[in-house]
């Protein structure tokens, strides 16, 4: 005679379409942890995720976010660069536009502005038509703001003073 399975020796398998959700070591759950590590719907692509490193040039157009480290060039054809406050970039970054909340070593050239957010750092030369920086955001660089478009003056000197 045989003994039905009791419910504890069962296995069930999820209904289709049903979220399966699974403690995460923090006590949220997968299905959680997942929709946050995904763009909302007015959020640009990730383009280097948190945890992520990169080594190598990277290009791209129109509007990318990157969440992890990249050490390398970053040029964008058009469009801006947002680093998010995981971030960090090891190289010269050219773009239209820069948003920072994470961590950028390298020269930047930005075609239309650059934004320090308050969790953000630069580190490197900087040129750029408009700059804004946060409270709490961090600058250590030789900056220079031009008209857009305008080229910068020739000069064999670095260290040469910038004429206004």
């Amino acid at each position: 005679m045989s003994v039905p399975a009791t419910p504890t020796e069962t296995e069930t398998e999820p209904l289709e379409g049903a979220a399966t959700e699974a403690a995460s070591p923090t006590g949220a759950t997968r299905a959680a942890d997942e929709a946050d590590a995904r763009p909302g719907p007015d959020e640009p692509p990730v383009l280097i995720s948190h945890g992520a490193r990169f080594d190598g040039l990277v290009s791209f157009a129109g509007t990318a976010r990157i969440e992890g480290e990249i050490h390398g060039d970053v040029i964008g054809e058009s469009g801006t660069l947002l680093l998010g406050p995981g971030a960090r970039v090891e190289g010269d970054v050219e773009v239209d536009e820069l948003v920072v909340a994470g961590a950028l070593e390298g020269d930047v050239r930005a075609r239309l502005r650059v934004e320090v957010l308050e969790t953000g750092a630069i580190q490197g030369q900087l040129e750029t038509p408009l700059l804004s920086v946060a409270d709490g955001g961090r600058l250590q660089a030789r900056c220079a703001t031009r008209e857009p478009g305008e080229e910068p003056p020739e000069t064999d000197d670095p260290d040469a003073p910038i004429e206004l």
